[in-house]
Protein backbone atom coordinates (compact mmCIF):
# COMPACT_ATOMS: atom_id res chain seq x y z
CA UNK A 1 0.00 0.00 0.00
CA UNK A 2 2.82 2.36 0.73
CA UNK A 3 3.88 2.10 -3.06
CA UNK A 4 0.66 2.96 -4.03
CA UNK A 5 0.56 6.21 -2.01
CA UNK A 6 4.10 6.97 -2.98
CA UNK A 7 2.79 6.61 -6.38
CA UNK A 8 0.19 8.86 -6.11
CA UNK A 9 2.17 11.34 -4.27
CA UNK A 10 0.12 11.56 -1.08
CA UNK A 11 3.20 9.50 1.18
CA UNK A 12 3.64 12.34 2.79
CA UNK A 13 0.84 12.78 4.99
CA UNK A 14 0.58 9.07 5.29
CA UNK A 15 2.59 7.24 8.59
CA UNK A 16 2.24 3.26 8.10
CA UNK A 17 3.23 2.23 11.85
CA UNK A 18 2.10 -2.03 11.16
CA UNK A 19 1.23 -3.94 14.34
CA UNK A 20 1.04 -1.61 17.58
CA UNK A 21 0.18 -2.60 21.03
CA UNK A 22 -1.34 0.72 22.63
CA UNK A 23 -2.99 1.94 18.76
CA UNK A 24 -5.07 4.41 20.45
CA UNK A 25 -2.34 6.75 21.26
CA UNK A 26 -1.73 7.25 17.82
CA UNK A 27 -5.38 7.33 16.56
CA UNK A 28 -5.84 10.67 18.64
CA UNK A 29 -3.34 12.10 16.38
CA UNK A 30 -4.80 11.72 13.27
CA UNK A 31 -8.35 13.09 12.02
CA UNK A 32 -9.46 10.13 9.76
CA UNK A 33 -9.43 6.71 10.14
CA UNK A 34 -8.82 4.22 7.07
CA UNK A 35 -9.04 0.68 7.08
CA UNK A 36 -8.49 -1.10 3.83
CA UNK A 37 -9.29 -4.56 4.21
CA UNK A 38 -9.87 -6.85 1.56
CA UNK A 39 -10.59 -10.20 3.37
CA UNK A 40 -13.25 -11.26 5.21
CA UNK A 41 -13.10 -9.73 8.69
CA UNK A 42 -15.99 -10.13 10.62
CA UNK A 43 -15.24 -7.80 13.30
CA UNK A 44 -12.65 -5.43 12.20
CA UNK A 45 -11.60 -3.91 15.69
CA UNK A 46 -9.56 -1.05 14.16
CA UNK A 47 -12.80 0.33 13.06
CA UNK A 48 -14.29 0.29 16.43
CA UNK A 49 -11.04 2.29 17.92
CA UNK A 50 -11.80 5.08 15.45
CA UNK A 51 -14.83 4.99 15.89
CA UNK A 52 -14.88 5.06 19.78
CA UNK A 53 -12.51 8.09 19.13
CA UNK A 54 -15.07 10.26 17.10
CA UNK A 55 -13.06 9.45 13.81
CA UNK A 56 -14.91 9.20 10.48
CA UNK A 57 -13.52 6.05 8.49
CA UNK A 58 -13.04 5.23 4.91
CA UNK A 59 -13.63 1.26 4.76
CA UNK A 60 -13.83 -1.12 2.07
CA UNK A 61 -17.13 -2.90 0.74
CA UNK A 62 -16.16 -5.97 1.50
CA UNK A 63 -17.73 -8.43 4.38
CA UNK A 64 -19.34 -6.20 6.91
CA UNK A 65 -17.29 -3.18 7.25
CA UNK A 66 -19.74 -1.06 5.56
CA UNK A 67 -21.98 -1.70 8.48
CA UNK A 68 -20.02 -1.11 10.83
CA UNK A 69 -20.05 2.86 9.97
CA UNK A 70 -23.75 2.94 8.38
CA UNK A 71 -26.67 4.67 10.92
CA UNK A 72 -29.54 3.90 11.21
CA UNK A 73 -29.43 2.22 7.40
CA UNK A 74 -29.00 5.21 5.52
CA UNK A 75 -25.89 8.29 7.29
CA UNK A 76 -22.71 7.26 7.51
CA UNK A 77 -19.62 7.69 10.21
CA UNK A 78 -17.47 7.66 6.59
CA UNK A 79 -17.09 6.84 3.55
CA UNK A 80 -16.67 3.09 1.46
CA UNK A 81 -14.58 2.28 -1.12
CA UNK A 82 -14.84 -0.34 -3.53
CA UNK A 83 -13.32 -3.42 -3.60
CA UNK A 84 -12.06 -4.21 -7.46
CA UNK A 85 -11.03 -7.65 -7.57
CA UNK A 86 -11.95 -10.72 -5.86
CA UNK A 87 -9.78 -11.02 -2.56
CA UNK A 88 -7.68 -14.48 -3.91
CA UNK A 89 -6.23 -11.77 -6.72
CA UNK A 90 -4.14 -10.76 -4.01
CA UNK A 91 -1.68 -14.48 -4.44
CA UNK A 92 -1.13 -13.82 -7.66
CA UNK A 93 0.40 -10.16 -6.91
CA UNK A 94 -2.73 -8.10 -7.77
CA UNK A 95 -4.11 -5.25 -5.14
CA UNK A 96 -8.15 -5.66 -5.20
CA UNK A 97 -8.13 -2.07 -4.41
CA UNK A 98 -8.19 1.29 -6.43
CA UNK A 99 -6.23 3.23 -4.51
CA UNK A 100 -7.33 6.32 -5.64
CA UNK A 101 -10.64 5.44 -4.61
CA UNK A 102 -8.90 5.26 -1.49
CA UNK A 103 -6.72 8.68 -2.12
CA UNK A 104 -10.65 10.26 -3.65
CA UNK A 105 -12.28 9.39 -0.43
CA UNK A 106 -9.57 10.53 2.17
CA UNK A 107 -9.40 13.77 0.39
CA UNK A 108 -13.02 14.36 0.11
CA UNK A 109 -13.70 14.01 3.72
CA UNK A 110 -10.82 16.30 4.74
CA UNK A 111 -11.35 19.07 2.31
CA UNK A 112 -15.23 18.64 3.59
CA UNK A 113 -15.49 20.17 6.50
CA UNK A 114 -19.57 19.80 6.85
CA UNK A 115 -19.14 15.75 5.64
CA UNK A 116 -16.31 15.60 8.27
CA UNK A 117 -18.01 16.75 11.12
CA UNK A 118 -21.42 14.58 10.21
CA UNK A 119 -19.41 11.38 9.73
CA UNK A 120 -17.48 12.54 13.08
CA UNK A 121 -20.99 12.81 14.86
CA UNK A 122 -22.08 9.45 13.62
CA UNK A 123 -19.36 7.58 14.60
CA UNK A 124 -20.67 7.42 18.79
CA UNK A 125 -23.71 6.26 17.56
CA UNK A 126 -21.70 3.65 14.99
CA UNK A 127 -19.87 3.17 18.18
CA UNK A 128 -22.14 2.05 20.39
CA UNK A 129 -24.02 -0.46 19.06
CA UNK A 130 -20.24 -2.83 19.95
CA UNK A 131 -21.25 -2.18 23.77
CA UNK A 132 -20.77 -5.09 25.65
CA UNK A 133 -24.16 -5.18 27.39
CA UNK A 134 -25.75 -4.68 23.74
CA UNK A 135 -23.49 -7.42 21.84
CA UNK A 136 -24.58 -10.41 24.71
CA UNK A 137 -28.30 -8.95 24.46
CA UNK A 138 -28.05 -9.68 20.87
CA UNK A 139 -26.63 -12.84 21.48
CA UNK A 140 -29.59 -13.94 24.04
CA UNK A 141 -31.94 -12.56 21.68
CA UNK A 142 -30.27 -15.25 18.68
CA UNK A 143 -30.08 -18.11 21.00
CA UNK A 144 -33.68 -17.49 21.91
CA UNK A 145 -34.61 -17.44 18.04
CA UNK A 146 -33.07 -20.42 17.77
CA UNK A 147 -34.20 -22.27 20.40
Amino acid sequence: MLEEFKKNNIHRNVIFLGQQTEPIKYINLFDIGVSPTYFWESLPTAIIDYLSLGKPVIVTDNAESKYMITVNGDDMAGMVVPVTKNSWDVIVGESPLDFNDMKDALVKIYNDGNLRNRCSKNTLLCFNQFNKEQIVNKYLELFEDVK
